[in-house]
């Protein structure tokens, strides 16, 4: 384990040099329509069963990123160096919040005409991966504050959110009636009162819930792994000649002592 920290540490200080773990500030574009504004919400006032307590099963309320991965890992089934490899490869194991790097964008900008996201999926898709950001953007803690301010947030041109990349449909689903509801994978680990993809327990679990739902389907962890980045898999898993995948993050996860014991072979098996 201090082996591990080590290595985190030294990839906490690449990041802070790369990425930017807070909420990053600056001017939004609001170059199309203002969205429509959503009320305030908590993790409970979302319909159906909210992830507060129920759809979390364990609380972590540990900083430490290493002791997270396990106990999610532990508590969903599913090998902890694929839930490091997709932290790692998403956001360079961000902390917390967005980064600043090119690769986030104005997530407001992103749900407009004319953006990378619309060219890529299309209006409709677009619209809906909005309209739940600002769902989740919207709750409130339990102290209080707001988990974001959708004309800031910064995300992919997807809308993905956070340090493990997660979309906001994932946490949110949107009725034929305009009204939303938790889905199955949304989980709030930290216990602040919000399911929150900024937070890293949140959204290791919800990676860690998404990723064991894609195995029970696929039956194979490379194969889950690529499911959870979507339909652009190329070399996520397995990586390429210039670009590390995910399971070159997991074999260095297991290189330290104790961490995966069985998951060797289950990483020689994809």
């Amino acid at each position: 384990m201090k082996l591990f920290l080590k290595i985190l540490g030294a990839s906490y200080l690449l990041t802070t040099i790369i990425l930017c773990a807070g909420r990053c500030s600056g001017n939004v574009s609001a170059k199309q329509a203002a969205p429509r504004q959503q009320q305030s919400v908590t993790a409970s006032s979302v319909t159906g069963d909210a992830a507060v307590g129920r759809a979390a099963p364990i609380r972590v309320v540990s900083g430490d990123p290493g002791m997270i991965i396990i106990g999610v890992a532990r508590e969903f089934d599913v090998p902890s160096g694929a839930i490091y490899g997709i932290w790692m490869k998403e956001s360079f194991g961000l902390a917390s919040g967005w980064g600043s790097g090119p690769g986030w964008l104005s997530a407001e900008d992103q749900a407009g005409p004319g953006s990378e996201c619309h060219a890529h999926y299309g209006a409709a898709r677009c619209g809906r991966w909005w309209r739940a950001l600002e769902v989740v953007c919207a709750q409130r803690r339990h102290d209080g504050s707001a988990v974001c301010d959708p004309r800031q947030v910064r995300t992919s041109y997807a809308l993905a959110m956070g340090p493990t990349q997660i979309l906001p449909t994932h946490l949110v689903k949107e009725s034929a009636d305009g009204s939303f509801a938790w889905t199955e994978y949304a989980v709030d680990l930290d216990g602040d009162g919000a399911v929150d993809p900024h937070s890293l327990p949140d959204a290791l679990a919800v990676t860690a819930k998404l990723v064991r739902k894609y195995f029970d389907e696929e039956r194979d962890w490379g194969r889950a792994v690529n499911r959870y980045y979507g339909s652009q898999t190329e070399g996520y898993f397995e990586g390429t000649s210039e670009v590390r995948g995910v399971a070159d993050y997991w074999r260095q996860w297991c290189s330290v002592p104790g961490h995966c014991r069985e998951e060797g072979g289950l990483l020689a098996s994809n």
